[in-house]
């Protein structure tokens, strides 16, 4: 559900948790420094958020996916890293190795389309939490950075390794989705 400026849905098994994502443009800057501002956000609301750079990111349902998974494999207990916020990453990029993970989907310094996730356990505090990354990064909103267009859609193919003949079969979304599933088979 489109709510204000960002989609919110709830996972409710086998833990509750409300799911925020948004995407918009923002200039480009320090990664560290963004990072540590959404840090101070998730410890003020209490969530645990994640931003990507929009350019790896398949649409709406890649981080939907993604964020259930890693909710899931965190509250399970086979999780790849320590914090949501990277598992979450991790998921994102269908990649086990955190440094990897970063370079397919984690924001850069020249990254100016960006996505945005935060969990949380209600709907006020990941709301909130969202409003003051888009505040604090200065984003605007933009849900088109989603989109897949043809030259996303070749990046995504290079980065995430599919083959040309299989996107042009399947789409690059469905492989996408497809191998952020797959990556709890990857123990």
């Amino acid at each position: 559900m489109l709510v204000e400026k960002f989609w919110l849905f709830e996972i409710s098994s086998p833990v509750r948790r409300v799911v925020g994502m948004t995407a918009g443009r923002a200039p480009a800057g320090p990664v560290d420094e963004k990072l540590e501002r959404v840090r101070e956000i998730d410890r003020k609301m209490g969530t645990v958020s994640q931003v990507f750079d929009a350019r790896g990111i398949a649409g709406k349902e890649h981080l939907a996916h993604a964020s259930r998974l890693a909710i899931l494999a965190h509250s399970g207990g086979f999780n790849f890293a320590e914090s949501l916020s990277i598992e979450l990453l991790c998921w994102a990029a269908a990649e086990r190795q955190i440094r990897k993970a970063f370079d397919k989907v984690g924001i850069r310094r020249d990254s100016e389309e960006v996505a945005v996730v935060s969990i949380g356990h209600g709907a006020a505090e990941v709301s909130a939490a969202i409003r003051a990354i888009l505040h604090e990064l200065v984003i605007g909103v933009d849900e088109e950075v989603l989109d897949l267009t043809p030259s996303k859609t070749l990046h995504i193919a290079k980065v995430f390794g599919l083959p040309r003949t299989m996107v042009e079969m399947f789409g690059v979304k469905k492989l996408v989705l497809e191998r952020v599933a797959l990556l709890a088979l990857k123990r």
